[in-house]
């Protein structure tokens, strides 16, 4: 993809929206890390229902905005994004 020619006016159309969806995976990836080290100092067995629940909200806001943001350079690039395979 980084080899790809972007069309300039498709940029500049969705470039607010890829800035504010890049900020946002950068808030909950700093949610879900806060998350996981309040976990790991309780152990599995004692944490809070909170600290699971804000660990499960991170995640899935994350996903959800990976979503979006490949959503997002699909129509940037004119081509499907695919995540990487794990």
């Amino acid at each position: 993809m980084l080899a790809s020619k972007v069309d300039e006016i498709l940029w500049q159309n969705h470039e607010e929206e890829v800035q504010h969806l890049v900020r946002l995976l950068e808030t909950h990836s700093r949610n879900l890390h806060i998350a996981r080290e309040q976990f790991a100092k309780w152990g599995s067995a004692l944490v809070p229902p909170i600290v699971v629940h804000n660990m499960n909200e991170a995640e899935n806001a994350m996903l959800d905005t990976i979503r979006k943001l490949e959503l997002v350079l699909s129509k940037v690039y004119q081509k499907d994004i695919l995540p990487d395979p794990e």
